[in-house]
């Protein structure tokens, strides 16, 4: 379970996300959907390899490391897959209400671990 703390701390970070998220939507018009998603997709990319390259200061850390991002890259599928046209999303992004965001993707991130048989 993480403190409230972390907790904070990792909302603080998604806000910061969803910010860039924002400026990629607002600034790649000339590029079409599937580039701007590739933009965003080699920064996580980026990231992924470099959680995994730290792993290696650990006995089996790769192969831990490798595992959780492609137990990630499943929920990310399965919630894509499964999803529907999200009303109060919208409203919450056009508003820039981006704690609101936090709060309904959490919700389905949440809902996804409940289907699953998780928390």
């Amino acid at each position: 379970m993480m403190s409230d703390e972390d907790s904070d701390r990792l909302w603080e970070v998604v806000k910061n996300v969803l910010s860039v998220v924002a400026f990629v939507d607002d600034n790649a018009d000339p590029l079409p959907d599937a580039e701007q998603m590739t933009a965003l997709e080699i920064a996580w990319i980026s990231l992924a390899k470099t959680r995994r390259d730290k792993a290696l200061a650990f006995p089996g850390g790769f192969k831990e490391e490798q595992d959780r991002q492609l137990a990630q890259l499943d929920r990310v599928k399965q919630l894509i897959s499964g999803d529907e046209p999200d009303l109060e999303l919208e409203r919450l992004t056009l508003e820039e209400d981006w704690d609101g965001v936090m709060k309904r993707l959490q919700e389905l991130w949440n809902k996804l671990d409940v289907e699953k048989g998780g928390a």
